[in-house]
């Protein structure tokens, strides 16, 4: 890439930006076909370990700006794959939750990968009640599941202070207390 850069009249910018959505969107609509062609060889072929080093090609293959999160949760779901965070690999596992007939009727119903997960909403400011509420969340859906979770004899305790910040910030604004604050108590 050159480090050269010509300073562009408008019409120039919105010419270079029209092109790169473009681009974006051909690259989007190629990702979802080999994404789609992954997945149906896991769900047909009885070679499975290729059918996760293909879509091990496919999702860290990815450029940088792709949001491999999102390719990795659509190939879990709808194909036979899972993600060995351990060993940053993708691998063939049985997926049992699909019941219907896989053909290509199947593989034309499959969303767009991209839409999978969410996308990360920027943020300007760091709230930490926000996301200790969020971990406090995930945690509670892992002991729903029966995962084991290490130190949980301190979520109490993290409760309880979330509880009381909440408490004080309300106190300091001559506010009661959001639902959202108190939630986590």
């Amino acid at each position: 890439m050159s480090k050269s850069y010509k300073l562009n009249d408008v019409a120039g910018i919105e010419k270079q930006i029209a092109a790169a959505h473009n681009l974006g969107q051909r690259a989007q609509d190629a990702y979802q076909k080999a994404a789609v062609s992954v997945i149906m060889h896991s769900l047909l072929s009885s070679a499975h370990n290729h059918s996760a080093g293909l879509c091990g090609k496919l999702v860290f293959g990815m450029p940088d700006m792709a949001r491999q999160d999102a390719m990795i949760a659509f190939v879990e779901h709808y194909g036979n794959f899972a993600f060995n965070k351990a060993e940053n690999k993708i691998e063939w596992f049985k997926n049992g939750t699909i019941t219907l007939p896989v053909t290509a009727a199947y593989a034309g119903t499959l969303p767009a990968w991209q839409d999978s997960t969410r996308k990360p909403t920027p943020k300007s400011v760091y709230d930490v009640a926000e996301e200790l509420q969020r971990l406090l969340g995930k945690i509670e859906k892992a002991q729903k599941k029966g995962l084991e979770v290490q130190h949980a004899d301190i979520i109490p305790q993290l409760r309880i202070a979330l509880r009381d910040a909440a408490s004080e910030v309300s106190d300091a604004v001559g506010m009661p207390p959001t639902a959202a604050n108190l939630k986590a108590a």
